[in-house]
C-alpha cells in the first residue's frame, strides 16, 4: 500500500490512533510533542513544524487534534493549526493530506448520511466543522485532502465516555437502558487507524464518514463483557415515564445514553473498504483499562 515511491508521515504519532497507525505501517515517519524514538521525531509545537518536516512526503495523516476545551484553544488547534499543516504541506509539495473528523459536525442526529447537512450544537463540532472547511480550501491542483469523520472513539489515549460509562456499570453491575435498547455507532482506535491507512492510499477527496460496522448496543455490550471478562454486568430496564422525565431534565445526558445515533451502512468508509470489524475486542480491551475513572 505503502512504500518507498509513497512515503507516509504521521502527525500526532505518539496518539493512540498514530501509534497504531505506525503498527500497520512501520517504515512511515511520525512527528509527536511527547518525545521521539524509532521514526518518530520531536517537536516542540506543531505550529513550529519547519517546511522540511514535509520534504519527501507523498501522503500526510494528521491524528493532532483536540477534543475537551474552551472555545478559542479548541478553534486554534482543530481550525488554525489544521489549515497551517495543510498548507506548509501542500507547499512542500505533499499530494495527499488525511485528517481526523468527526460526527460532531452533525449534531444530535438519530441517523447519519452522507447527504446530511451539518448543524453542529457544541464547541467541539464547530470546531471541527471550521477545521474541514479551511481543510477544504486548501486544496488545489496535485494536493488532495479528505476529512475522515468518525462517531465516538474508544480506546484512545485519554479515556472518553465510553469507558468511563462501562467501568461504572462494572463496578455498579447493572445498567439503565431504554426498552428496545439502543443501536449506536461507534470505532475503536485500531479501527479507525485502519480507515486512515485506507483513506490515505485512496483518491477520495473531501469527507467520507466510517464507523465499525457493528454497532454498540447495550444488550451486545453486556453479553462481551460477560464472556470475554467474567464480569458480572445486568441491565435494567427504564420506565417510559422515567426516560422521558431523563430526556427533559438532561437532553445532552439523555441523547449519549439513550439515543440511537447510527451511520447508515451504505455511506461508511470502512465498510466499503471492506474492513473487518474490531469493536467487541477494543470494547472489552477498554473495559479492562484501569485509567478509565
Amino acid at each position: 500500500m505503502y512504500g518507498t515511491r509513497l512515503p507516509l508521515l504521521v502527525i500526532g504519532g505518539n496518539s493512540a490512533i498514530g501509534r497504531h497507525i505506525l503498527e500497520l505501517l512501520p517504515d512511515a515517519r511520525a512527528i509527536a510533542r511527547d518525545g521521539g524514538g524509532g521514526h518518530v521525531s520531536a517537536v516542540g509545537s506543531y505550529f513550529d513544524l519547519a517546511p522540511d518536516a514535509f520534504a519527501g512526503v507523498h501522503t500526510v495523516i494528521n491524528c493532532a487534534g483536540l477534543v475537551q476545551g474552551g472555545e478559542d484553544e479548541l478553534r486554534r488547534v482543530n481550525c488554525d493549526l489544521q489549515q497551517e499543516l495543510a498548507e506548509k504541506a501542500r507547499a512542500a509539495g505533499v499530494a495527499r493530506y488525511v485528517a481526523i473528523g468527526s460526527f460532531s459536525i452533525f449534531g444530535a442526529r438519530e441517523q447519519i448520511t452522507a447527504g446530511l447537512q451539518p448543524d453542529p450544537i457544541d464547541a467541539y463540532g464547530r470546531s471541527k466543522l471550521e477545521g474541514e472547511r479551511r481543510l477544504a480550501a486548501a486544496q488545489g491542483e496535485g494536493f488532495g485532502v479528505l476529512s475522515v469523520a468518525f462517531p465516538a472513539i474508544i480506546g484512545t489515549s485519554r479515556p472518553g465516555k465510553v469507558e468511563r460509562m462501562l467501568h461504572i456499570w462494572r463496578r455498579t453491575r447493572v445498567w439503565p437502558m431504554p426498552a428496545g435498547d439502543v443501536q449506536r455507532s461507534m470505532i475503536g482506535a485500531k479501527a479507525a487507524a485502519r480507515v486512515l491507512v485506507a483513506a490515505g492510499s485512496s483518491d477520495r477527496t473531501g469527507r467520507v464518514l466510517a464507523a465499525d460496522p457493528v454497532p454498540f448496543t447495550y444488550r451486545s455490550a453486556a453479553q462481551w463483557m460477560r464472556e470475554d471478562l467474567g464480569a458480572r454486568v445486568g441491565l435494567a430496564r427504564v420506565p417510559g415515564a422515567v426516560e422521558a422525565l431523563f430526556a427533559a431534565s438532561a437532553p445532552g445526558l439523555h441523547r449519549s445514553l439513550m439515543a440511537d445515533s447510527m451511520l447508515r451502512p451504505d455511506d461508511n468508509f470502512m465498510s466499503t473498504q471492506r474492513l473487518e470489524s474490531s469493536l467487541r475486542p477494543e470494547l472489552v480491551a477498554s473495559a479492562k483499562r484501569k485509567s478509565a475513572l
